[in-house]
């Protein structure tokens, strides 16, 4: 047994911190020896600077913990709420400079589909975009290590339901389970598409798990200090901003 943190550790015990900002409602969760704790969920995304941390003080001052007892940080990297996810890095990147925590993340995409992965079929994690557009993904149990991940079979995109479900028809005849709130939102479209097998979950599942996240962290690779230092958000697209910014700078080039 050692004393970390002011709280006495039993040797091999792990404690992990899950974030996830990608949403407009922030949520944080916690794994102490694979005991899950939480979620906590929190504001708006335009709270998210200063509800992330008094949230994460909370869910941790619960269990006698604090940040310096965390041993990792999981956060859902994205796609997104531009805004949210930005904040959320910049709070575990901090964490890390300051204190050497361990950081491992994961896609909101993946994070839906893990609980749903089965030998039976495929899932298709399927996020309103807004601007008619969805972010999507597929992806199957890892056949080599089932116990460890997912694999990818159709990449994350930011496209419309329909060039979405054209890649789709073109990749599979399997079925396909669909999650999400793309997949909530597109249903009609979805059970609509000719060569497409399409089942959907149902309830919380289309909603990106903090608690899940937790639950799985210790499988996950932690990132290299090299790679947290380049970590961005993964956004997939452009946020208006920067696609303004873009057009504004080739106004000017022709000019």
């Amino acid at each position: 047994m050692v004393t970390q943190g002011g709280r006495e550790r039993f040797s091999g015990e792990m404690i992990i911190l899950a974030v996830d900002t990608s949403s407009r409602r922030g949520s944080v969760a916690l794994s102490v020896d694979q005991a899950i704790a939480g979620p906590i969920r929190f504001g708006s995304e335009d709270s998210h600077l200063v509800a992330l941390s008094t949230t994460i003080d909370r869910l941790l001052k619960e269990r006698g913990l604090t940040i310096r007892d965390v041993d990792r940080i999981a956060l859902v990297a994205g796609p997104g709420s531009f805004t949210g996810l930005r904040i959320g890095m910049a709070f575990v990147k901090g964490i890390h400079a300051a204190l050497a925590t361990e950081v491992a993340t994961m896609t909101s995409l993946e994070l839906i589909a893990y609980p749903l992965l089965d030998n039976r079929c495929l899932v298709c994690s399927m996020i309103d975009a807004r601007k008619s557009e969805v972010y999507a993904a597929l992806y199957r149990l890892g056949r080599e290590k089932p116990d460890e991940g997912v694999e990818v079979v159709i990449p994350p995109k930011a496209v419309s339901p329909k060039i979405f479900l054209e890649a789709l028809r073109k990749t599979t005849s399997s079925p396909v389970l669909f999650v999400g709130s793309g997949a909530l939102r597109y249903r009609k479209r979805i059970d609509g598409c000719e060569g497409v097998r399409a089942s959907f979950a149902r309830g919380d599942a289309n909603t990106a798990s903090a608690t899940v996240l937790a639950s799985i962290a210790e499988k996950l690779t932690p990132l290299a200090n090299e790679e947290i230092l380049m970590l961005e958000p993964f956004y997939i697209r452009s946020s208006d901003a920067e696609l303004k910014r873009l057009k504004a700078h080739r106004t000017d080039e022709r000019n």
